[in-house]
């Protein structure tokens, strides 16, 4: 009797440890929580998950009503019962100090668990932690004392040596286990690696330090923290040098720790801003299976680009002919490397930076003087400086991580003063006229731009800051620099441009455009130009909007009034509208009856040959108007800013011109390609153009023989039939529909964006459907959509006008979604992230 009462005092006792079990920092695998779980209590009848978050203040969390735990063994979960410390289904704000800690309660998990996984199934939820481990496994081939990160602890806190349960990471390599052999704390690791074997030798002493000797290296002594040391001062300890401007390749790989499958991840982006091109460039990462990724970039100076890999969104800094591995471990970053110190340093300096403006500065734009608003800027800017110098008394900041940081506070700080154009754009097109009289009228100056220097502008190394690309970008665009000059191209101005490129025009085509400009007397020229002041810009986008039925006239009726005969079609069909009307009624107004009789005998000897020429030459207008008005603009922008020449003003006209190439998709011929280069005083900055042409020489080349495209025909070609003739051969499938343009970049640039979400998805019953203005040339088209994976459709006036009531367009890109019936359920999807995409198409193919 004593013996069953002794088992069952022990039976009891043994149920009570695990029933009031409480799990310290518990290890746990991949996590998307920004911060941690501190600790694990299992209790008689629930289990307790302990959080400690670290992140942006002023940011706003949310719990959700499904948040859960779930047994990696079982299907079930066990759903939050309650919160302590925060509220669920309510959005909390994080306060000033960027900590929040709370704790959720969930129903008991069974005594046999080894590990959980905690989620959010439900309103939003996008946290996850796999892999949190309750049972520790005794027979891991790794000893539990030396797994984690090990640093060097001479003050570089650089990452040398990641023991990890599958793998270890060593500089900027994966290996795998062969053997671990330990005997109290010494430790022999044989590590392989392609066929390759590493024999490391490790020793934990009293302190926590492990010494490493790797194969006949000498021996290190490392901490699982980093160790500061301000009089850290290491040889190469170099700062910035001016970039050499040559193209190379950068690589950028790294390893996501503790990668799972599980979470549906298995891409992600790189995205380069070009400086020398005004592009953000993207590039896809695929993620293997064991979590490393690495991807080859093309770049032409050492600059930052955007990783957004997993859980990630952070600037890391590159170099042709170098490699920065990157290692992902929850929300902290760790380099190896070519780059490791540049990067680690940047990375202690992530928190330093200039805010921006609350939303009630941007409510009251209108309101604030230039100088006020300048005054916010400069005021973040001496703030983060002074940061900078407190940290630097903590700890070891690398020469060239400081400059560079300083760079890109500086231009930072400049392209947000230079924001006040653009906010102050932004609030006058949301108040009516009426509305904007009584307020005051502030703009930026001249004395404004005092602090855009010569230096500023002229500094090479600059080019590698982060956000250069931005200031150059703000800065070229700002009101002050437009001007009122007319970009009217005439007839004998693409002869003349023409001429200068070594084109062979045939003698009939020149005589007729000689003959066409004596037509133009002065008094003509007056009024031409008196209604180009009134309607140009109107007239530039109705040519661009009509532009196939322009092609189509001049084709059928070379000798007759062009505008005269679309302005009674437009009108017949109901799509003129009164703006329009009164455009053209001005435009015929402006020739009187003695000028048109004679523009008739003129039509009738050389219509034919001036018809000719204007249609295999016709594209060159827009070169030729486009660039009058950026050298209008060049010609402001040296007067205002009193200067000759400048990098920045260079790298402007480089993007001019390489914007164009990409637009056109039409590479330049070498009298181009020379008259360029002429253009820009920088050498290197000049031979970029050679560079862009090339590449799109190579793309046009590439897409002959790509596939993943269609090209599709329209059957019908009115009312609500159009769309639906062109959706049939889709029904059963989600439909993404995109409205573009080749001309229009933030067409082109969502096209980019989305690409990997395509890739995601082929095997999915998804359409991606591109259906493209008749503006958009021909020629351009045809050479862009093979690197556009999807169905296309290049309409007609006719169809667009119809597309264009049926779906509201109002500019372009515009979005719309179709079901698997064929029902447009959304005629206005709108810009949406990818992972938003991937939500509702995947919510539309489960009904």
């Amino acid at each position: 009797m004593k013996k069953k009462l002794l088992i069952c005092i022990i039976f009891l006792t043994s149920f009570g440890i695990f029933a009031q079990k409480t799990i310290e920092n518990p290890e746990y695998g991949l996590s998307i929580l920004p911060g941690s779980i501190t600790k694990i209590e299992i209790l008689n009848s629930e289990t307790i998950l302990h959080f400690h978050l670290n992140t942006t203040p002023n940011t706003k969390i949310f719990i959700p009503t499904g948040s859960y735990i779930q047994d990696l063994e079982s299907t079930d979960k066990l759903y939050i019962t309650k919160a302590e410390g925060i509220n669920m289904s309510k959005w909390e704000e994080i306060p000033e100090s960027g900590i929040i800690e709370y704790a959720l309660h969930f129903p008991k998990i069974k005594e046999n668990v080894k590990t959980i996984e905690f989620g959010e199934a439900n309103e939003g939820g996008s946290w996850y932690v796999y892999d949190i481990v309750i049972t520790p496994n005794e027979n891991s081939i790794t000893p539990r004392k030396i797994l984690g990160n090990w640093f060097k602890t001479d003050g570089s806190e650089l990452l040398q040596y990641s023991f990890n349960s599958n793998n270890a990471i060593i500089h900027n390599s994966i290996w795998n286990y062969q053997t671990v052999k330990s005997k109290k704390n010494k430790y022999t690791i044989i590590l392989e690696k392609d066929g390759t074997e590493k024999i490391i030798k490790a020793k934990l002493n009293k302190e926590g330090l492990l010494s490493i000797k790797e194969d006949s290296s000498k021996k290190g002594i490392y901490s699982k923290t980093t160790q500061n040391n301000v009089n850290y001062n290491p040889k190469n300890n170099e700062g910035l040098k001016a970039p050499n401007f040559k193209l190379g390749t950068a690589i950028y790989s790294g390893i996501i720790k503790n990668y799972t499958s599980r979470i549906g991840i298995k891409t992600g982006m790189v995205y380069v801003n070009n400086a020398f091109t005004g592009e953000q460039e993207p590039h896809l990462i695929k993620i293997a299976e064991n979590g490393t990724f690495s991807v080859e970039l093309p770049i032409t100076y050492p600059q930052f680009v955007l990783s957004r890999v997993f859980n990630n969104n952070q600037s890391i800094f590159i170099s042709p002919g170098k490699e920065t591995f990157h290692i992902i471990d929850g929300n902290q970053h760790f380099f190896t490397g070519d780059l490791a110190q540049v990067n680690t340093d940047l990375e202690k300096m992530r928190t330093i930076r200039i805010n921006g403006i609350d939303q009630k500065t941007r409510e009251n734009i209108l309101q604030i003087k230039p100088e006020d608003f300048k005054a916010i800027y400069t005021k973040q800017h001496d703030e983060a400086l002074k940061q900078m110098e407190e940290l630097r008394k903590e700890t070891f900041i690398s020469k060239k991580a400081l400059e560079l940081k300083k760079l890109a506070l500086e231009y930072r700080t400049l392209t947000q003063m230079l924001s006040y154009d653009m906010y102050s754009r932004s609030a006058k097109r949301n108040l009516k006229p009426e509305e904007l009289k009584d307020l005051p009228d502030y703009r930026i100056d001249k004395n404004y731009l005092a602090d855009i220097t010569p230096k500023i502008l002229n500094n090479e190394k600059a080019v590698m800051a982060e956000g250069y690309s931005s200031f150059i970008n703000y800065l070229t665009y700002l009101d002050i620099f437009n001007n009122n000059t007319s970009t009217t191209v005439t007839t004998n101005d693409l002869l003349k441009y023409l001429q200068e490129q070594n084109v062979n025009i045939p003698q009939e085509q020149i005589d007729a455009v000689k003959a066409s400009e004596l037509l133009n007397t002065p008094e003509k020229q007056k009024r031409e130009e008196g209604f180009n002041k009134k309607y140009g810009q109107r007239l530039s986008a109705f040519y661009k909007e009509n532009l196939a039925a322009i092609q189509k006239i001049q084709k059928e009726k070379p000798n007759e009034d062009i505008f005269l005969i679309l302005k009674r079609q437009l009108k017949k069909a109901g799509k003129l509208s009164p703006v329009d009307e009164e455009m053209l009624i001005a435009m015929d107004n402006k020739t009187t009856p003695e000028e048109k009789a004679i523009q008739k005998t003129f039509q009738e000897k050389y219509g034919k040959a001036l018809s000719e020429f204007y249609t295999k030459y016709s594209d060159k207008f827009n070169t030729i108007s486009t660039k009058r008005y950026y050298e209008a603009k060049k010609d402001k922008m040296k007067e205002i800013l009193d200067l000759d020449t400048s990098l920045v003003l260079d790298i402007y006209t480089l993007q001019i011109y390489t914007t164009q190439l990409t637009s056109d998709l039409t590479p330049y011929t070498n009298s181009e390609l020379k008259n360029i280069k002429k253009e820009i005083t920088n050498t290197a900055v000049a031979n970029y153009i050679d560079i862009a042409n090339n590449k799109t020489i190579a793309t046009i080349e590439a897409n002959k023989t790509k596939t993943g495209y269609n090209v599709n025909k329209v059957e019908k070609t009115e009312g609500d039939e159009l769309f639906e003739s062109m959706i049939a051969k889709f029904k059963g499938k989600v439909i993404y529909v995109d409205f573009w343009a080749t001309w229009c970049g933030p067409c082109r640039s969502g096209i980019k964006r989305i690409a990997p979400l395509k890739e995601e998805m082929k095997d999915e019953d998804v359409v991606f459907l591109y259906i493209s203005a008749p503006s958009s040339p021909e020629k351009t088209w045809k050479n862009a959509i093979p690197d556009i994976k999807g169905e296309h459709y290049r309409v007609t006036q006719d169809e667009w006008n119809y597309l264009t009531d049926k779906f509201n367009i109002r500019g372009i890109p515009h979005y719309a979604l179709v079901n698997k019936k064929g029902e447009l359920v959304n005629p206005k999807f709108g810009h949406r992230s990818n992972t938003e995409i991937k939500k509702i198409l995947e919510e539309e193919l489960k009904k």
